[in-house]
């Protein structure tokens, strides 16, 4: 499952980068601070 695929990922991982596409909208910027705090929140 992807879902499953990404937790091991992060868990073997650090520190991990979170990218956003160049010139980025409000949309763009919200999802990338929305997932950082979401991984935060979830691996403390």
């Amino acid at each position: 499952m992807i879902q499953t695929d990404i937790i091991n990922a992060i868990k073997a991982n650090d520190p991990i980068i979170i990218h956003r596409h160049v010139n980025p909208d409000p949309d763009a910027l919200g999802s990338q601070v929305g997932l950082a705090e979401t991984i935060r929140a979830s691996f403390p």
